[in-house]
C-alpha cells in the first residue's frame, strides 16, 4: 500500500478534497509568521506523526493548516535545511527589525538587481518564480511606504510636500526596480509562449508526415 498515494496525486493533479480529521503522509507547506513554512507527515512503527520547523507535532494539530499546499519533498527538503522553499526570496530587513523602510526599501532593490544581473535573465521556472517574489515584495515595500507616508502627513498637512518628497524617492526606486522585473518576466515568457507553439507545430507536421507514410505504405500494398 502506498502511504503517500494522496500526497502525490493532490500533487500531480492541484485537484483534491480535505478531510479535516484524516492528515495524509506526505510534504506540505503552512503559513507562520506570515511566512511559508515546511511540513511533513509520514508513518513511523505503523503511527502517524509530523514535523514542522518547531520539531515533533501531532499531525491532527497542523493538518488543516498544510492539506491544501501540498509540495515536493525535493522543495520540503530545501525548506527544512534552508528555510525557504525554491523560488522564495530570503527574509530580510523587515523580518529582522535591524532595518528601518527606507533602508529595507533599498536593501531589498539592490539584492533584487544584483541577483537579476547575476543570473543574466529569467531562464527558468524556479527563477520566474523568484522573480515573482522579488517583484511582490518590492510592490508591498511601495505599498508600506505609501501608507507610511499618508499617516505621517496627515495631522502634518502643512508639512505634506516635505513628506511626499522623503518618501518619493524610495518609492520610485521599489517601483523602477518593480519594473525591470516585470520586463525581465515578459521576455521569459513570450520565450516559453513561442517554444511551446514551436513544438506543437513540430509535432503535429511529424503526425502529418506518418499518418501520409502509412497511407502509403497501405495503398502500395
Amino acid at each position: 500500500m502506498d502511504d503517500y498515494a494522496w500526497w502525490r496525486e493532490a500533487l500531480a493533479t492541484g485537484s483534491f478534497t480535505v478531510n479535516e480529521n484524516e492528515p495524509q503522509p506526505g510534504f506540505y507547506k503552512t503559513k507562520r509568521a506570515g511566512a511559508w513554512s515546511p511540513v511533513a507527515i509520514w508513518k513511523k512503527d505503523g503511527v502517524l506523526v509530523a514535523k514542522d520547523v518547531t520539531g515533533m507535532r501531532n499531525p491532527h494539530d497542523i493538518w488543516v493548516g498544510c492539506a491544501k499546499h501540498p509540495v515536493s519533498n525535493v522543495a520540503a527538503k530545501k525548506a527544512f535545511a534552508t528555510g525557504n522553499f525554491p523560488g522564495e526570496i530570503p527574509a530580510m530587513g523587515h523580518n529582522s527589525g535591524t532595518l528601518s523602510l527606507s533602508e529595507e526599501i533599498a536593501d531589498v532593490c539592490a539584492s533584487a538587481m544584483e541577483w537579476l544581473r547575476k543570473l543574466g535573465g529569467i531562464k527558468d521556472k524556479t527563477a520566474g518564480d523568484m522573480a515573482a517574489n522579488w517583484r511582490a515584495k518590492l510592490n508591498d515595500l511601495k505599498k508600506r511606504a505609501d501608507v507610511e507616508r499618508e499617516t505621517e502627513k496627515r495631522p502634518h498637512l502643512e508639512a505634506s510636500r516635505a513628506v511626499d518628497a522623503k518618501f518619493k524617492p524610495v518609492i520610485e526606486q521599489a517601483e523602477a526596480a518593480a519594473n525591470t522585473l516585470r520586463d525581465a518576466l515578459t521576455v521569459f515568457m513570450r520565450a516559453e509562449e513561442a517554444k511551446a507553439r514551436a513544438e506543437a507545430e513540430a509535432r503535429h507536421k511529424a503526425e502529418m508526415e506518418r499518418v501520409a507514410k502509412e497511407r502509403a505504405r497501405i495503398a502500395a500494398e
